[in-house]
């Protein structure tokens, strides 16, 4: 008779693979926003006021990856451009704090 072998997972390195996982998707993330994105900081004026916003786009023609990056974000946009390029954008102060 063949027993089954139940296998007891440790909470510490699961937490810890979670955790190399987050950081390689980052790590890829920083290799697209080098190769083909920027980071800017958008400049409005309102009255008399300046006002900033950080930006972050990527603009790409594989679709499925800038999914891939939103998904990694969990935030973003993604339009299609005229010329047939995607175009993905954050423009939001709170995601850059957390990052």
């Amino acid at each position: 008779m063949m027993q089954a072998i139940v296998a007891r997972k440790n909470p510490q390195r699961l937490h810890v693979k979670q955790s190399m996982q987050k950081n390689e998707n980052y790590e890829w993330v920083v290799g697209f926003i080098d190769g083909d994105g920027f980071l800017d900081l958008q400049r409005t004026k309102s009255h008399n006021n300046f006002y900033s916003k950080p930006i972050l786009s990527i603009t790409q023609k594989e679709l499925r990856i800038l999914y891939k990056v939103r998904q990694i974000f969990k935030v973003g946009r993604i339009s299609k451009r005229s010329d047939g390029y995607y175009h993905y954008r954050i423009q939001s102060k709170k995601i850059f704090q957390n990052y």
